[in-house]
């Protein structure tokens, strides 16, 4: 799932990418601002680094960083959004163009104590992972899944269906680990 996180206010904003967001706003012609977006992802601090690999929805190769986070201490997003403006300039959200124009694609210096914080502050609305830990892998083995499958074998539109079913049938309302009902959620389409 593509997503970009908006960590300035609180609650925080969301982002998410929906693959028909992605499919609309692909473009043959070069993005604006394309190398500076990209020099400021590849200048940007790591996050969460997850060893799997997900498919393009656009050209179906293969990413390797997918599930890994960056972030310049006040936004975070997906590794694999490079591989989205790079390859499919695909066109981001204008709050986050606007931004990053504003910083004039520079990243500003930070302490580590202040990554700590931007991510102290994210977690804050992030459900228990214990609680999906426990709950979702026995979600999927009793539907005859295993996590494996659900990371490799579905679209990413079927995990997100899948993922709504498992929030439905424990009354709850999240996005890839964060409780949608304390957070800014945009879902672009």
């Amino acid at each position: 799932m593509l997503y970009l996180i908006d960590g300035r206010l609180s609650p925080i904003t969301i982002y998410h990418f929906s693959e028909t967001y992605i499919e609309k706003n692909v473009s043959p012609l070069e993005a604006n601002y394309k190398s500076e977006i990209l020099r400021y992802f590849n200048k940007s601090y790591r996050g969460a680094i997850v060893l799997m690999k997900e498919k393009c929805v656009v050209c179906n190769e293969s990413i390797r960083e997918y599930g890994n986070t960056s972030t310049d201490g006040f936004w975070s997003w997906n590794t694999n959004l490079t591989h989205y403006v790079e390859k499919h300039n695909l066109k981001l959200p204008e709050v986050f163009e606007q931004y990053l124009y504003k910083q004039e694609f520079r990243i500003k210096d930070f302490l580590l104590d202040d990554l700590e914080k931007f991510y102290l502050k994210i977690n804050r609305y992030v459900l228990s992972a214990d609680f999906f830990e426990d709950n979702f892998e026995s979600y999927l083995r009793n539907r005859n899944m295993s996590l494996d499958d659900f990371h490799h074998k579905y679209s990413i539109e079927e995990c997100v269906k899948i993922e709504k079913e498992f929030d439905d049938f424990f009354g709850i309302e999240s996005f890839d680990g964060f409780d949608l009902k304390k957070v800014n959620y945009v879902r672009l389409e």
